[in-house]
C-alpha cells in the first residue's frame, strides 16, 4: 500500500491546473501550489506569511480577508462565483474560487482555496461584488482621511486599512501594507489591539484610555474609541479607532482631586490647630469660676493670663489661615512699592516680640522703591522676619535679622538673614508644606511659608534656602513689573 506522505500531496496539488492556497486564521499564506506561484511570481518561502502581494488592490485583499473570516467563523464552505486576483504584472483575472474550512477536533484551524479560471462574458456573479465594496470603503476612507482626530481604520482581521495624517503624528506612521497588521505595526499597543479585537468579536462600541509620551512634553491622555463598520448587506468589514486628546481634561481631573484631598488635609490640620487652644481655654475659665467662687484671686488672675496668652496664639493662627486664602485670591493688582516704609511697618507690628526675644532687624535696603503688588509683598516680608524672631538662638549675645534688597534689569532680590535656630538639613521641600514645624517648642501655626510660596509663585519668582548651625538666608527674586496704567 502506497505511503501518502506530504510530499505525494503536494506533488498532486501542485500538477493541477487549478489555484490551491492554504491560510491560517489571520489570512497568511501558508502554503501554494505551483500555479498560484506562479500567477504571483513569488517562490513558496517568499508568500509565506504574507496575506496577499504588495501589488495587489488593498480593497481587493479587504475582500478575500472578508470571505477567510466568514469560513473560519461559520465553518462552512463558500463558494465564491466572481472574484479579481491580480498577477505580478498587475494584471487581473477573474476566479471562482471555493473556501473551505480545515478543522482539528471541531476547531477550524486553517483554510484552504481553489480557484479555477473564468472567462468575464459567462461567469456568475456574487450577490455582493467587488465592485460593491470598492465603493462603499472609499467614502470610509475619505472620512478617515479628514476626520479631525487621529483616525484609523482596520479589517476584520485587524489589519491597518488606513491612517490619517493625525494618526500618524500622534502614533506613529506605518508603510501600510497588505500584511499590517496593528498588533504588529504599532508594538507595544496590546490594550488597544485587545479592544479592537473586542469590538469586532462583540460587534460593539469599545473604548479605552492610552496615555503616550510626547517628546518634550508632558505625558499627553488620550480616549480612544473603537467603533464596528459592516458592508451594506452586514457583513462586517473592520473598526474605525478614533483617539482624542483629553490632556487638559486629565490634568484638571487630576487637580481638582489633588484640591480636594489638599482641602480636606487643610480643614483637619487647621480644625485641630484651632481646636486645641478653644479646650484649653474652656478648662481656664472653669478654673477662674472655681478659684472665683473660692475666693482665690490670685490663682484665677494666672488662669486669665494664660487666657489671654492662648487667645493669642490662636489670633495668630487665624491670621495665618486667612493669610494662605488671601494668598490664592490675591486680585494681582500692581502698583508702587516703598520697601523702606513697608519694613518699617512689619517691625512695628512685631515691636513686642521683637522686645521679648531681643532680636535687632537691620535695614541694610539697597532697593528702596519697585513695582509689585504690596499685599503679596508684604505677607512675604512679614512671615520671614516673624520666622527668623520666632526662631531665634536664645543663647547667642547678638541676634539679629539682616534684610537686603538688589536689582538687575529684570528683577528684585530681597535677602532675609539671621543667626537664629537654622533650619534641618533634611527638610528640603517640605519646608514650603502647611503645618510643617521642625521646632517641637514651637508656637507658630506652621503656615508660615506656606504663605510665603504661594505668593512668590504669584509673582512669578522665586525663593532660594540656605540654612546651618549659623542661621539662615533666604533670597527671594521677583521680576520688575509696569504700573497698571502703563500695562494697559
Amino acid at each position: 500500500m502506497p505511503h501518502y506522505d506530504a510530499d505525494w500531496f503536494k506533488s498532486a496539488l501542485n500538477a493541477m491546473h487549478d489555484k490551491v492556497l492554504i491560510k491560517g486564521t489571520a489570512s497568511e499564506i501558508l502554503w501554494a501550489n505551483t500555479a498560484f506561484l506562479e500567477l504571483y511570481g513569488m517562490t513558496e518561502d517568499e508568500l509565506f506569511e504574507l496575506v496577499d502581494a504588495d501589488h495587489s488592490d488593498p480593497d481587493d485583499t479587504l475582500q478575500y480577508v472578508i470571505d477567510d473570516q466568514t469560513v473560519v467563523d461559520s465553518g462552512q464552505h463558500l463558494e465564491i462565483p466572481q472574484e479579481i486576483v491580480r498577477n505580478s504584472d498587475g494584471v487581473g483575472f477573474h476566479l471562482h474560487t471555493v473556501k473551505s474550512p480545515i478543522f482539528e477536533g471541531d476547531q477550524v484551524v486553517r483554510t484552504v482555496g481553489v480557484s479555477r479560471n473564468l472567462t468575464i462574458d459567462d461567469s456568475p456573479k456574487r450577490d455582493f461584488d467587488q465592485a460593491n465594496a470598492k465603493a462603499f470603503v472609499a467614502p470610509l476612507k475619505a472620512l478617515t482621511r479628514s476626520f479631525p482626530n487621529p483616525m484609523m481604520m482596520v479589517d476584520v482581521k485587524a489589519r491597518v486599512i488606513h491612517t490619517n495624517a493625525l494618526w500618524d503624528a500622534v502614533f506613529g506612521g506605518v508603510d501600510i501594507t497588505p500584511n499590517s497588521y496593528f498588533l504588529t505595526a504599532y508594538e507595544g499597543f496590546d490594550a488597544l489591539s485587545q479592544c479592537i479585537g473586542d469590538c469586532m468579536r462583540t460587534n460593539s462600541n469599545q473604548h479605552i484610555t492610552m496615555s503616550l509620551p510626547k517628546e518634550g512634553l508632558a505625558r499627553h491622555v488620550y480616549t480612544v474609541q473603537v467603533s464596528p463598520w459592516a458592508f451594506e448587506n452586514g457583513t462586517m468589514g473592520g473598526a474605525t479607532i478614533i483617539a482624542t486628546d483629553v490632556s487638559a481634561l486629565h490634568q484638571q481631573s487630576a487637580a481638582l482631586q489633588s484640591a480636594n484631598d489638599e482641602l480636606m488635609q487643610y480643614a483637619y490640620r487647621a480644625s485641630h490647630d484651632l481646636k486645641g487652644p478653644i479646650m484649653t481655654v474652656k478648662g481656664l475659665a472653669s478654673l477662674i469660676i472655681e478659684d472665683v467662687e473660692a475666693g482665690e484671686t490670685a490663682e484665677a488672675l494666672e488662669s486669665a493670663r494664660a487666657i489671654t496668652i492662648m487667645m493669642e496664639r490662636l489670633e495668630n493662627n487665624v491670621k495665618s489661615i486667612l493669610d494662605l486664602a488671601r494668598a490664592d485670591l490675591e486680585d494681582g493688582q500692581s502698583s508702587a512699592v516703598d520697601l523702606h516704609a513697608m519694613l518699617g511697618e512689619i517691625c512695628d507690628g512685631l515691636s513686642a516680640n521683637l522686645a521679648r526675644s531681643g532680636v535687632q532687624v537691620e535695614n541694610r535696603l539697597h532697593v528702596q522703591h519697585m513695582q509689585s503688588q504690596p499685599t503679596r509683598l508684604r505677607q512675604i516680608l512679614e512671615n520671614l522676619i516673624a520666622n527668623s524672631v520666632r526662631y531665634h538662638a536664645p543663647e547667642r549675645l547678638e541676634k539679629y535679622v539682616r534684610v537686603r534688597s538688589s536689582e538687575t534689569e529684570e528683577s528684585v532680590a530681597i535677602d532675609i538673614e539671621d543667626n537664629g535656630l537654622g533650619i534641618p538639613d533634611d527638610a528640603g521641600d517640605r519646608i514650603f508644606e502647611r503645618f510643617t514645624r521642625f521646632s517641637r517648642n514651637s508656637e507658630g501655626s506652621g503656615l508660615g511659608l506656606a504663605i510665603v510660596k504661594r505668593n512668590v509663585d504669584a509673582l512669578s519668582g522665586r525663593i532660594d534656602v540656605q540654612s546651618s548651625d549659623a542661621g539662615t538666608a533666604i533670597r527671594v527674586v521677583v521680576p520688575k513689573t509696569q504700573p497698571e496704567e502703563e500695562r494697559t
